[in-house]
């Protein structure tokens, strides 16, 4: 699985605002099938299941608004 543009430098507020319509260096995931669901159904994706585990380079869990920084891209290592 490979991000849209790679070789982007999109922090992360542009990637969550602009609703996949800039493709960026990020792949956004949920927790939540119907969420997945809907998203698949609106922009013509397909969805598949993630092991965390196996991620490199690390994620950003924007899950509770929180623990957003829209400001920067604060990496989290599992």
């Amino acid at each position: 699985m490979f991000s849209l543009n790679p070789n982007n430098i999109e922090i992360v507020a542009g990637h969550v605002t602009s609703e996949s319509r800039s493709p960026s260096q990020f792949i956004s995931a949920t927790k939540d099938l119907s969420i997945a669901e809907k998203w698949a159904n609106k922009i013509g994706t397909r969805i598949v299941d993630i092991d965390l585990s196996k991620i490199l380079g690390g994620t950003i869990d924007i899950s509770f608004t929180k623990d957003l920084d829209l400001l920067s891209n604060q990496f989290e290592d599992d």
